[in-house]
Order: structure tokens, then C-alpha cells, then sequence
């Protein structure tokens, strides 16, 4: 393996909607081929040229005020080739947000939550901005956990370095994917996790769903 300076790439998703997963995963590949001890997958991933690979940052573009190196403007100026765009239902993150915004206000509402900026509104904000955003790869979330293997591989070969000749190994992937949480989170399992398909679910009733799918694509 041969290395050099490399260019990040970045997973780009909205909260919960894995770009965390795509690093955590990318830094686990590279924790069992190479191996790296000390350090969390996503922490490896961040320091992927240290391996021939281009750093993989994962970010919800922080899209509020300010302009963070992981933010908006800086995925703007960004080649296209360094841009991967995880497509997740946005019912299923807005599920998984809530939650995290419950932990903090008990009272909170799911109809207060939907209604409020970080609900709908941000969700069709985060949409509108991507669009106008040209990316390499635009991946299912859903589809990325049904055939992790392959997007996983798809993802790799994004990531190696062209100075690094070991290539991607299909073993070490295999390992990942049957090691990792990841075929958990398929519709056809339960839906133990927020990061499962189907999340939102369990969390909104009905009309609550309708109202998410009526205001976001």
C-alpha cells in the first residue's frame, strides 16, 4: 500500500439518516484490514489517509447559523466526486430526531415537534438545499441496507486512494457486514432500532404520517 495526500469525500444525510453509518461501516473496513486499534470506525474513517484512503467526513451539513468545515457552503464548493448523498424516508429520520429532542423536553408533542423548525420545515429546508447539490453517488438508505455488501464495495472504491494498490477486499467486507447491526435494520426485521426502515411507525400515528408525506417529497 502506498499513500499520499488525499481529498476528503463526505456523506452527506439528513440527522439519523446515515452518513454515520456509511463512515462507521468505511471505518470498520479499514479497523480489520489494516489493523488500526485505538480508535472508534468513524474516527478511522475521518483518518483515512493514514490507510490510502481519502478521508471520509460524515455530516448533516449543520445547515443553522454559522459555517462549519462540514457545513453547506463548504459541500457547495466541493467536486462532485467527494459528495455521496444518503437518502433516507424522512418520516423514519424525523421518528429518530424526535426522540432525541423528547430526551431533552419531556412535554414535547409529536404534532409540536412536526410543526416546529426542526420538523417539517427543516426536513423540506434540507431537500430544497440538496437539490441544488451534484453528487457522485445518491444512495437508498433503504436500499443500502437490504444490499450492504454492494454499497458498502461502491462506497470503498470511492474512498481508496489511487495510490493504493491493495484494492478492496471482498472478505473484509464480508466480515463488516456480518459483524455490524447493519442487516438488522432491513423492513423485514423488527423494527428494533431508530435506524430501521419503517421507524417512523412506531413512533407517529397515522394522520401524523400523512401530514409528513403530504408536505415532503
Amino acid at each position: 500500500m502506498k499513500t499520499q495526500a488525499q481529498h476528503a469525500r463526505f456523506a452527506v444525510s439528513y440527522p439519523h439518516g446515515g452518513a454515520y453509518l456509511v463512515a462507521s461501516l468505511v471505518g470498520q473496513y479499514i479497523i480489520k484490514k489494516y489493523g488500526v486499534t485505538g480508535k472508534s470506525s468513524v474516527e478511522t474513517a475521518l483518518c483515512g489517509y493514514n490507510y490510502g484512503f481519502h478521508p471520509l467526513v460524515p455530516t448533516n451539513l449543520h445547515y443553522g447559523p454559522g459555517n462549519p468545515d462540514d457545513g453547506l457552503e463548504t459541500v457547495h464548493k466541493l467536486d462532485p466526486h467527494q459528495k455521496i448523498l444518503i437518502k433516507r424516508d424522512l418520516a423514519d429520520c424525523l421518528a429518530a430526531v424526535y426522540l432525541d429532542h423528547k430526551n431533552n423536553h419531556p412535554d414535547l408533542t409529536e404534532e409540536d415537534f412536526l410543526k416546529g423548525f426542526d420538523g417539517v420545515n427543516g426536513a423540506s429546508y434540507f431537500n430544497s438545499n440538496m437539490e441544488r447539490v451534484d453528487f457522485c453517488e445518491i444512495i437508498s438508505y433503504e436500499n443500502m441496507v437490504e444490499y450492504p455488501e454492494k454499497w458498502l464495495t461502491r462506497i470503498l472504491h470511492r474512498c481508496i486512494g489511487e495510490l493504493n494498490d491493495d484494492g478492496v477486499d471482498l472478505s473484509v467486507v464480508d466480515f463488516v457486514v456480518d459483524q455490524s447491526k447493519v442487516k438488522d435494520f432491513r423492513e423485514t426485521r423488527p423494527t428494533l432500532y431508530n435506524d430501521s426502515v419503517g421507524f417512523a411507525e412506531t413512533v407517529f400515528n397515522t394522520s401524523q404520517l400523512d401530514f409528513i408525506h403530504s408536505k415532503l417529497p
